[in-house]
């Protein structure tokens, strides 16, 4: 079945009003026009690097991509992923995209992904690539503080925002 579609029809969400989307700090309007945004469901669990460049297109350079770990066991058994491998998987895949948005002729030979000489077309028009936001609601009332501080240590090593649910983040 065609992975990427399983996943979109049931967890894409896309907001086009960039008040509805729960980030700290809302994602800004780009040139008057609110930032597009879309979360993918569980990152680990997609292989979408196309749709994303694609949308960028579409709005003029200002689409965001929000991606998670994801967090329900179903959802991994599903597809045979162990959920201990979320983290190298979304790590090893936010690689990925951003090489395929910024280069031609990408390989790559990692533990989960391997390809060879890869072309991304259309390549977002934001350069070098649209903001990746990486979507982590550890509440510090119910996480550790070693969960916590992982969860937004890995925001700030590999992507270029944190998107939470209504936290403010004065709770962390």
């Amino acid at each position: 079945p065609d992975l990427l579609g399983i996943v979109l029809s049931r967890e894409c969400r896309v907001a086009l009003d960039a008040d509805r989307v729960p980030v700290d700090p809302p994602p800004q309007p780009v040139g008057g026009h609110p930032r597009p945004a879309t979360q993918l469901g569980p990152f680990p669990l997609i292989h979408g690097v196309t749709l994303p460049a694609v949308l960028d297109v579409i709005t003029g350079g200002r689409f965001m991509l929000g991606v998670g770990l994801g967090y329900r066991p179903e959802e991994f058994a599903v597809f045979g992923v162990p959920m201990r491998e979320r983290v190298s998987r979304l790590t090893e895949g936010i690689e990925i995209i951003r090489r395929l948005w910024t280069e031609d002729h990408v390989s790559h030979d990692g533990r989960f992904y391997q390809f060879h000489d890869l072309t991304l077309e259309p390549k977002p028009v934001q350069k070098p690539c649209p903001p990746i936001w990486i979507a982590t609601n550890p509440k510090p009332e119910l996480a550790t503080p070693r969960i916590t501080d992982r969860a937004l240590r890995r925001v700030g090593l590999i992507a270029d925002g944190w998107m939470t649910d209504n936290t403010p983040v004065a709770r962390f």
